[in-house]
């Protein structure tokens, strides 16, 4: 019998599968050829090779380096840590690296969580296609380098180890992903809501477990005073972003408050962003309590985040609106699947505006235009609606089967 090669393997996929990892090859290769040739033209990710040098070479890579305080470096010592592989690269090969490591981080922990993570597991001509779906609302970021979608393959990662119950694995991704960003911890603090018992203890170790390992790196004074950075840069409020020109700020309710005629101080919207997060977390708790699965609960849970993430969190920018694009097509291809044409009309209408301030980008005037009427959190907002709708549409059912894509 003749071995099965791995060329064999890859005409045995399905045509969509195969579509999909297609899509998102040329993307990777295309952007990366683009960020080689015009560097360092709309791309951050040198930053993170500058800022793993900085800490190879005992330097602090929040006040030594100018160009990484222009950049606002703010990750935490941890991650600089990581950074220090893109160092043995030079700096046109460091830009590949970097972009072929977030994509197929982000596709293999897209693939792993429809197939492990959500109630439903999705077909595999069904994931090709959210791969196909994904792809154009994540060119933005793969172009100019952003960790955005490191974040999201460490959220999807947390939520399909939930699902099938690896909390310290689940505890590790979350926390790896606040090193980067801060906000996803609201992803941990939601299971923990939800299971105390199970995830209550495993969430505060893998904290600790990722805050010593530095140590292991460097001496104890530099991580200690790298920490002492760290916590300086994220401690200080970003208000004056929020306060400025409106086209220059956030993308979320507070713009769109702004815009529309209604602004608010920024303590009436820090108690708008708390009350959010408690909304949140009640819906979390009550599908817990309701005896939905573990795998719904996850779901509904990285979706709240990402939502809580974009609409009330710290600093939604225009390219962190990809965090919701895993939610969004599965919701998409479920609600086409099981013929829920309300909620698919208005969940394939958000699609498509963010499909379309994703492509607007090399427009420079449309995308203002587009941003500054505030676009995406209105999409966001509809996508809501689309969400609601379907989880009426299934009340009906019990309560196992009962969970929301």
């Amino acid at each position: 019998m003749r071995q099965t090669t791995l060329w064999d393997r890859w005409w045995g996929l399905d045509v969509w599968l195969r579509a999909g990892l297609i899509s998102w090859a040329i993307l990777t290769a295309a952007v990366s050829a683009r960020a080689v040739a015009q560097f360092p033209r709309n791309d951050v990710s040198d930053l993170w090779r500058s800022a793993g040098l900085a800490w190879i070479e005992g330097r602090s890579p929040y006040d030594d380096d100018p160009a990484i305080v222009m950049a606002s470096y703010r990750y935490g010592p941890l991650v600089t840590c990581l950074f220090t592989p893109l160092t043995l690269f030079t700096q046109a090969a460091s830009l590949v690296a970097y972009r072929v490591l977030m994509a197929a981080a982000f596709v293999a922990a897209l693939i792993a969580w429809l197939r492990l993570g959500v109630p439903r597991p999705l077909s595999w001509p069904q994931i090709g296609v959210c791969l196909l779906l994904t792809a154009p609302l994540a060119q933005g970021n793969i172009n100019n380098g952003q960790s955005n979608l490191v974040v999201l393959a460490l959220l999807l990662a947390c939520a399909t180890c939930a699902t099938q119950e690896r909390w310290l694995l689940a505890g590790l991704f979350v926390g790896l992903a606040a090193m980067i960003k801060v906000y996803p911890l609201a992803l941990g603090l939601l299971l923990v809501a939800a299971y105390p018992r199970r995830f209550g203890w495993k969430l505060p170790a893998a904290l600790i477990l990722l805050a010593a390992a530095p140590f292991l790196a460097q001496s104890p004074s530099y991580v200690w005073a790298s920490y002492e950075n760290w916590a300086a840069h994220i401690g200080n409020a970003d208000s004056a972003r929020r306060l400025a020109d409106p086209i220059l700020g956030y993308r979320d309710v507070w713009f769109l408050l702004r815009v529309y005629g209604t602004p608010v101080t920024l303590k009436t919207y820090a108690v708008l962003q708390v009350g959010g997060a408690l909304m949140c977390a009640g819906v979390v708790v009550s599908l817990a309590w309701r005896g939905v699965s573990l795998a719904g609960v996850s779901t509904w849970a990285l979706l709240l985040t990402c939502v809580w993430s974009l609409l009330l969190g710290p600093a939604p920018e225009t390219s962190t609106y990809v965090l919701i694009a895993p939610s969004l097509v599965h919701l998409l291809v479920s609600t086409f699947d099981e013929r829920r044409w309300a909620s698919f009309g208005l969940v394939a209408a958000s699609y498509m505006t963010l499909f379309v301030c994703a492509l607007a980008g090399a427009h420079r005037a449309l995308i203002e235009t587009l941003l500054y009427t505030g676009t995406q959190p209105i999409a966001l907002f509809g996508l809501l609606v689309g969400l609601m709708l379907y989880a009426v549409s299934q009340a009906d059912r019990s309560p196992a089967r009962g969970e929301v894509a």
